[in-house]
C-alpha cells in the first residue's frame, strides 16, 4: 500500500517541478539588411553628376569677362556717357570685339563711329577718340575680301593707304602705285560673304577717287600704323 500511494504522489511533485522550469525565450536572429547593388550604383552616379555640374560653374564663371554693353541706342556722333551703358558677361575664349569693364576710361567720353543699337558690345570697331568728322574730311565705304587686308583686325584711328592694283592675272606695274591716306573709322566683316567692309576718313579732295576706285575691286589696304 505505501508503494502504491507514493508513486502518484512522485509524479504529481515531478509533473510540479517541470512547470517551475522557467522557459528560455527564444533568441531572435539577427539578420543583415542586404544593399541592392543597383540602389549603389544609383547613388554613385549622383554623386558624381554633382561634382562635375560643380566643377563645370567654377571653370565657366573662372572663364568669363564682363565688358560693356549700350544701355540704349546711341546715335552715331554721340559722346558716348555712362547712362548710356551696362555690363554684361561673355566667354573669355570667344573672339568678341569689346571692350572690358575694368577700364571706364575707354568707352566714356568716346564718339559713336557707328549708329549703336541697343545691346550691342562697346569696342574699338564702333566707337572712336575723335569728337567727330572733322572739317575738310569725307568718309568712303570700302569693301575688302581677306586677300586684300593685311592679316591684321583693324581698329577706329589706324592710319592706312588704299593702294591702286593691278587687273586679275595681270602684269605688275613698272612704277610705284597710286595710293590714298586715310584713316580708319570702323571695320566689319560679314559672316556670309567673308568680305570685309572698311570705313574710313579722307580729305574731301580725294574721297570722289578713292570712292571710284573702290567700286572697281581694285584695291588693296595697307596699315601704316597703330592707334594707341
Amino acid at each position: 500500500m505505501s508503494t502504491d500511494t507514493a508513486a502518484p504522489e512522485q509524479r504529481r511533485s515531478k509533473q510540479k517541478e517541470e512547470s517551475g522550469k522557467a522557459v528560455k525565450p527564444l533568441v531572435e536572429s539577427k539578420v543583415r539588411s542586404r544593399v541592392r547593388p543597383g540602389m549603389l550604383a544609383g547613388a554613385l552616379a549622383l554623386i558624381i553628376a554633382a561634382a562635375l555640374g560643380v566643377a563645370w560653374l567654377v571653370n565657366s564663371s573662372g572663364n568669363n569677362i564682363t565688358v560693356f554693353s549700350a544701355s540704349k541706342d546711341i546715335a552715331r556722333g554721340a559722346i558716348v556717357q555712362a547712362s548710356d551703358l551696362t555690363t554684361v558677361q561673355i566667354p573669355a575664349n570667344q573672339p568678341i570685339p569689346a571692350l572690358s569693364a575694368s577700364n571706364a576710361s575707354d568707352v566714356i567720353g568716346k564718339t559713336a563711329a557707328v549708329d549703336i543699337p541697343q545691346g550691342t558690345l562697346l569696342s574699338q570697331n564702333n566707337t572712336t577718340s575723335d569728337t567727330g568728322l572733322q572739317a575738310g574730311n569725307s568718309i568712303v565705304g570700302i569693301s575688302l575680301t581677306s586677300a586684300q587686308l593685311p592679316p591684321y583686325p583693324l581698329k577706329a584711328g589706324d592710319q592706312v593707304r588704299i593702294v591702286d592694283t593691278p587687273i586679275n592675272q595681270g602684269e605688275p606695274p613698272k612704277e610705284t602705285p597710286n595710293s590714298i591716306k586715310a584713316t580708319v573709322i570702323t571695320s566689319k566683316t560679314d559672316s556670309v560673304s567673308g568680305k570685309t567692309t572698311v570705313a574710313v576718313e579722307v580729305l574731301e579732295a580725294k574721297a570722289p577717287d578713292l570712292a571710284a576706285r573702290a567700286a572697281t575691286g581694285r584695291v588693296a589696304l595697307i596699315l601704316d600704323s597703330l592707334k594707341g
